[in-house]
């Protein structure tokens, strides 16, 4: 109160009191101590519950307090009860080869070194000039689309993998190239196996179905292309093997490869 307040303003007057819950600055010589089952929290300026009341980091930028004054929050970027970085915090937890803890990630995840980009499980950091030449292997789009992290876009065999045009993997199958073939020795993670976006990504379905293989018009010639069968009951070729068609239907049998 204020009779309370101007008494601790008086010069050369001591004063002892006894709080619970906030406190409001004091002025003068006066002085005063949170009840028992309290602690003062210098910060906010608030008696808190002893039991509850956890010290802060020393680091103030890695947390902030809710609007009670006594409990703390860690910032996105900062995990655990002591408000660590996603590299503290997962220090002893494996992670992929050629690879680090990204510390500007609010679910703590890794990013590949520059120069490697993440597999399309996810699970690996692939050298790009590695996957480049293994992909550059495949001439054809059903050869293209039986290698790991390799997709078939615009006539050529490129690293990619099944991804959505926003970089989360998926696992049917459909892929693009990714964002950045080399990634720039400044940026850390390089270009993170994202896909790239937009128009950049119209071959994502082609890049599974391989749309543009067995365009033979006769029987012949499809069952004479290892990756062909011909569908008599359709009258067309298909990609497929001795087991049928890869990724089409052919009603009624009549399929040879």
């Amino acid at each position: 109160p204020p009779s309370l307040q101007a008494s601790l303003s008086t010069t050369g007057l001591a004063t002892t009191v006894t709080l619970v819950g906030a406190v409001s600055p004091l002025k003068g010589p006066g002085t005063f101590k949170c009840a028992s089952a309290y602690v003062f929290n210098v910060e906010t300026n608030q008696c808190c519950d002893r039991n509850s009341f956890t010290l802060p980091p020393s680091d103030k930028s890695r947390y902030y307090w809710l609007s009670n004054g006594c409990q703390l929050r860690c910032r996105s970027t900062f995990k655990g009860a002591d408000c660590l970085t996603c590299s503290e915090f997962k220090a002893n937890l494996w992670k992929p080869e050629h690879s680090v803890w990204d510390d500007t990630s609010p679910i703590c995840s890794f990013v590949c070194l520059p120069g490697f980009i993440k597999s399309a499980g996810g699970a690996e950091c692939i050298a790009v000039e590695n996957l480049v030449k293994k992909c550059d292997r495949a001439s054809r789009c059903a050869d293209c689309t039986d290698i790991p992290d390799c997709v078939w876009c615009q006539g050529e065999c490129v690293p990619g993998g099944p991804v959505l045009s926003s970089g989360q993997v998926l696992l049917n199958g459909f892929g693009c190239p990714f964002l950045d073939i080399a990634p720039p020795a400044s940026s850390p993670g390089g270009g993170g196996g994202l896909a790239a976006e937009g128009s950049a990504c119209v071959c994502a379905a082609t890049s599974r179905t391989c749309t543009d293989e067995c365009r033979h018009d006769n029987c012949g010639e499809c069952i004479g292309d290892q990756y062909c069968g011909w569908c008599s009951n359709l009258t067309k070729c298909m990609l497929g093997s001795y087991a049928g068609p890869r990724f089409e239907s052919c009603p009624g049998g009549g399929w040879r490869a």
